[in-house]
């Protein structure tokens, strides 16, 4: 019984250190501010599907012309 309060008791204090420090940023990691993309590309709003067409062939028409 002793054991198993201790437990309890363990589990506690490690899941309070862990919500104050993601709280504070205390992990020592620096994230940079969020930004506008670098490009953005505009793709057709609509493609009208033709037979034979697969999802693979829609996506090389559209997007391989950007690359």
């Amino acid at each position: 019984m002793i054991l198993g309060a201790g437990v309890v008791l363990l589990v506690a204090i490690l899941a309070f250190n862990y919500f104050k420090s993601t709280n504070n940023n205390d992990v020592g990691i620096d994230i940079p501010p969020l930004t506008e993309p670098a490009s953005t590309v505009n793709l057709p709003a609509n493609h009208t599907v033709v037979e034979g067409d697969t999802l693979w062939s829609i996506r090389r028409k559209l997007l391989l012309f950007w690359i």
